[in-house]
């Protein structure tokens, strides 16, 4: 699969969970201030770090524009030891759900075992570990993996 090929599956992968799961369909929990922005295409919402502004894939703000709640979704390319340093940051800058910080990891079908390794050797909260894929023909599909805080 090309570069650009992988840049499609994932920009579609983004869009899908977005509208999916932030919030899931019919959710009555939803806060009704809250709003779900993603940053596949163009930048809109991000965290300043030391390097300037990073964008995670999907953020939800409330009205006050508070981060309220994060998910990412890597590339096969993308998951790694060389990404903690992001996953800690977009942990320590989501809202707090009832048990743990409300970041969302994505990775491909295959690496949920390393990446929740990395996750917990380094401390990093997050409410939920899920893979991902897309089929030929664009369908996307999500298996919760970790489950920490709905």
């Amino acid at each position: 699969m090309s570069r650009d090929e992988r840049k499609n599956a994932h920009d579609l992968a983004v869009r899908y969970i977005a509208a999916t799961r932030f919030p899931f369909p019919g959710q009555k929990d939803w806060p009704k201030n809250y709003r779900t922005v993603t940053n596949e295409e163009s930048p809109r919402v991000g965290i300043k770090s030391d390097q300037g502004f990073i964008y995670p894939d999907i953020v939800v703000v409330d009205d006050a524009g508070a981060i309220r709640e994060l998910g990412e979704v890597e590339m096969e390319d993308s998951v790694g030891p060389d990404q903690v340093e992001k996953w800690s940051l977009y942990s320590r800058s989501t809202g707090m759900g009832k048990i743990t910080k409300k970041f969302f990891l994505y990775v491909p079908e295959g690496k949920e075992e390393d990446v929740e390794r990395l996750l917990r050797e380094n401390r990093i909260e997050f409410a939920g570990l899920r893979t991902y894929s897309v089929s030929k023909d664009g369908k996307v599909s999500v298996r919760p993996v970790v489950t920490i805080d709905a």
